[in-house]
Order: structure tokens, then C-alpha cells, then sequence
């Protein structure tokens, strides 16, 4: 994990601060690496008491600054961990990257990496190498020209190679040597991608909605345990009062509720923001949930949830529903009090069936869609009510 939190130019150098934490492991050394050219680097290991409070101790010397040879960076940090390995940092902006090669395919599938990059017209590759560090890693991999290929009249560069046993896909940097020996480097390549996304930005939209409102607010999380340890917390600002509600105990739970009786726990009219993130699948009503968040929240009180419009079936028997763009109307409308701000749809995907028929041959232009999102806001208030008892719907229990 880590994070700039500055990069300030000067004359003929760079100043960038900021943090980086790895549990567990601890940088030796730290280098810029730009074109090939390497320049070591002082500066890491400066007091982070800020980040003791959501790593641990471990993580109270994890902020750097480095002054960089060059008035306009566009290479790399390099952080070199002293049990191997290391993390990169990328200085220049995805934008400039993307500008020259884009990804189009990137996948791990049997043992394999598949990747298609879009190459703008003239650009000449020598060679690539993939790694989940930097290119000099003992686990880095080489392929050279005459082990990738271009689709026909084309400029899509294809790319397979076997995988290291312990490689995760997010993990995974690329870089692009060119003929003329500079280096494009492509990181966080699934992650990044999705940035472009409409339906990502709208959480994004959430959270800086959040941070303009100078007033405190009181907002909840629904579906907020920490199953996979992963919070949103560090993304609400401090001034901000934060409630957690989950179906069972947990971490990062304040309020154990059932989402379809919010209700009955907390006050009405209170909430000035709701949200909720791979939660609304596993809502059996979500319906009746739309109006439980009505009687809780606000007028003017906005929400924003994240769902999937097409996603493997999990957590059954608790996995009831998928959301296209327009579904979202059928739920958070003028009679269950609610204007829908924006909703979208991304993370482009396909489906392949197993067994196919000529039914499930879908055509290469046939798409689904992994991420379904939408931002609401509380317009009034609801007469409507679903008074369906759970135990009629619930077959078995939460899993946990």
C-alpha cells in the first residue's frame, strides 16, 4: 500500500512525499528509474504516526521524501524490501502512458497471462517484461520480440507467457521497451482501467461529495463488516460521524441490523448519507430496503450503492439479484421517494458457457457487465410498505 501525497517541480529536480507500507516487510534501499537510468535515493523511513492508527506500529516510519534529478519525472520509484522484492511507484500519470499503449485484454487464465495493448501507429516494442515489482526482480519475466505477435492489420500487440506460482493479477507491472530503448511502463493495469469507468467514478462522486460538506454528517454503512479486511472508513473524513450496520458481528460494525428493518434500530429521519458496496445482490427485498432508507434518512440525504449487473453466483443462499443501468428506477423512484442522480454501468465482461449451443455462443461484440452503480437522493417522504415477514424468504443462514 502506499500513496504521493505530493509531487512539487522545481528547477532541474522533483520533491515527492509521500507513504508506503508492506506488512511484514521492510525497504533496504530505494531507487528512480526512468528510461533505464537509475539514480539511488535517501529519504524513506521519516515518522508516519498517522498510519499507526490503521496498520500497526510497524507502519510508524513508512513516509519518504526524495529530492528526483529531473524537473519533469516521468519514470519510476523503486523500493527495494531487504526479504526480496520490491514495489514501483509510478510517477508519470497513467494518461501519458495510455496516450502510446493501451490495454485492451489483461488476464490470468490456467497457469497463463493474456495481454492485447493497443499501440499507437509507428511505435516499435523490443521487448516486454512482466514482473510484480520492477523489471530487475529475480521473478521478473522476459519475452522478447519473437515471442509476441500483432493481430492482422492491426495494432494490437498480443501477449502470453506462463505466470510465477505466487503472482497476483493486481500485482502486476508491464513494461514496454521500445527500439529506441525508452521504457513505457503500465501499472495497476485492471485497477486503472476501471478509474475510466462511469460506474467507478460515481463512488468516486460519493466520497467527494463527503469531503465538500463542512458540516458533520451522520452516515451508515450498510454490509460494513470487514470480511476481507478491506474498509472504507480512511475515506470519510474524521469530522464525519460513521455507523456501521451489518447482519452479523464483526469488524468495523457498530449496529448489527438487518437492512430490511433498518428502522427498527436507528433513528428516523437521522441519516444524511447511506452506502453500500457488493451488498445490494444479497438483499432479498431490496425494495423494501428503499423504503426502510427512506424512514431513516434525511431529506436531501443522498446514497450510493455498488452492485454487479453480471457476477458469479456467491454466498449462497444469500445471492438473490443482478442490476442493469435501468433497474435501479424500479427501486429508488418518486413513489418510494427517491431521484436517481446518476446510475451506470461497467467492468466489461463476456460469458462463456461451458457446454455451448448455438443458443450460448455468444458473438466477441456480445457483452455483460461486472459493476452496476447508482447515486440517489431523498426527494420525499414514502407511504409505501412491503410487510413480507424475512422468514418466509430467508433459506438458511448468512454465511460468514
Amino acid at each position: 500500500m502506499y500513496h504521493v501525497d505530493e509531487v512539487k517541480k522545481g528547477v532541474g529536480e522533483t520533491r515527492v512525499t509521500g507513504w508506503l507500507y508492506e506488512n511484514g516487510k521492510s525497504v533496504s534501499r530505494c531507487r528512480y528509474e526512468e528510461n533505464g537510468k537509475r539514480f539511488a535515493l535517501r529519504g524513506y523511513g521519516k515518522s508516519s504516526a498517522d498510519l499507526v492508527k490503521f496498520y500497526g506500529e510497524d507502519a510508524a516510519k513508512c513516509r519518504f521524501e526524495f529530492l528526483i534529478p529531473r524537473a519533469n519525472p516521468k519514470g519510476y520509484l523503486v523500493f527495494k524490501y531487504k526479504s526480496g522484492g520490491s514495489t514501483v511507484i509510478p510517477l508519470v500519470s497513467r494518461s501519458e502512458s495510455q496516450n502510446q499503449i493501451t490495454a485492451r485484454t489483461h488476464q490470468f487464465f490456467n497457469g497463463r497471462y493474456f495481454g492485447r495493448f493497443e499501440l499507437v501507429e509507428g511505435l516499435k516494442v523490443k521487448m516486454v517484461i512482466l514482473s510484480t515489482g520492477a523489471p530487475d526482480d529475480p521473478n521478473a519475466l522476459l519475452i522478447k520480440k519473437k515471442q509476441f505477435r500483432f493481430e492482422p492489420n492491426s495494432n494490437i500487440l498480443c501477449l502470453s507467457s506462463g505466470l510465477r506460482a505466487d503472482w497476483r493479477i493486481d500485482d502486476l507491472n508491464i513494461f514496454f521497451t521500445l527500439n529506441d530503448k525508452t521504457v513505457i511502463c503500465l501499472f495497476d493495469v485492471g485497477k486503472s482501467g476501471r478509474k475510466d469507468s462511469q460506474a467507478f467514478k460515481i463512488e468516486d462522486d460519493f466520497f467527494s461529495w463527503l469531503e465538500s460538506r463542512d458540516e458533520s454528517l451522520t452516515l451508515v454503512e450498510i454490509g460494513s463488516r470487514a470480511r476481507s479486511g478491506n474498509t472504507f472508513r480512511d475515506r470519510i473524513p474524521g469530522r464525519h460521524q460513521f455507523v456501521g450496520v451489518d447482519l452479523m458481528e464483526g469488524t468495523n460494525v457498530d449496529v448489527v441490523a438487518d437492512a430490511h428493518s433498518l428502522s427498527l434500530q436507528i433513528e428516523h429521519n437521522s441519516i444524511d448519507a447511506v452506502f453500500g458496496v457488493s451488498v445490494f445482490e444479497h438483499l432479498a427485498m431490496p425494495w423494501k430496503v428503499a423504503i426502510e432508507l427512506n424512514t431513516i434518512m434525511r431529506m436531501g440525504a443522498r446514497g450510493m450503492f455498488v452492485t454487479h449487473q453480471a457476477w458469479p453466483l456467491h454466498d449462497d443462499p444469500f445471492d438473490f439479484w443482478r442490476y442493469s443501468k435501468d433497474s435501479w428506477h424500479a427501486i429508488f423512484n418518486r413513489s418510494s421517494g427517491f431521484k436517481i442522480i446518476e446510475a451506470a454501468i461497467g467492468d466489461r465482461a463476456q460469458i462463456f458457457a461451458e457446454l455451448q449451443t448455438q443458443d450460448t455462443f455468444f458473438p466477441s461484440d456480445c457483452f455483460c457487465y461486472l459493476v452496476s452503480s447508482v447515486l440517489i437522493e431523498k426527494t420525499s417522504d414514502t407511504e409505501l410498505s412491503w410487510d413480507v415477514p424475512l422468514d418466509e424468504i430467508y433459506q438458511g443462514e448468512y454465511p460468514e
